[in-house]
């Protein structure tokens, strides 16, 4: 990232385009963005992903035991450990488990799409003022 908080075209530029989702091509959802990084936007998307967890680390906010992502030493494979000791301790207990697992569609995308002026905010939307917590 230069000085002035752009990014250079080698980075911004990765192989880009939405890859069509055999949805009808009017229709946003119809695509998926696909973005190849070079090996200098990996070295950057790393390194901001790391400063992330070290912010969160340091300065908060104080994430849930139970919140798995964006926390060092807590994986998908941590969380799954954590759901089947839960069962087993159920069962042998004479309980019953029921596991819910609820995928979101396209979360990131509408995300994306909110913070970047790419679509209109519903009137019903509100997001929250922005914040500058001293990320490094």
């Amino acid at each position: 990232m230069s000085r002035a908080g752009s990014v250079s075209l080698s980075v911004e530029g990765g192989e880009a385009g939405p890859a069509q989702k055999g949805r009808p091509a009017v229709s946003p959802s119809a695509y998926q963005p696909i973005v190849l990084l070079d090996e200098a936007g990996k070295l950057l998307e790393r390194n901001i992903a790391d400063r992330l967890v070290s912010h969160l680390c340091r300065e908060g906010p104080n994430l849930d035991e139970n919140q798995f992502g964006f926390r060092r030493g807590c994986s998908t494979i941590d969380a799954n450990t954590r759901v089947r000791a839960l069962a087993e301790e159920t069962v042998s207990r004479g309980g019953v488990v029921l596991a819910v697992s609820l995928d979101i569609s396209n979360a990131f995308n509408t995300t994306l799409e909110l913070y970047s002026g790419g679509a209109e905010l519903p009137s019903r939307a509100t997001l929250p003022p922005p914040h500058n917590r001293g990320l490094p």
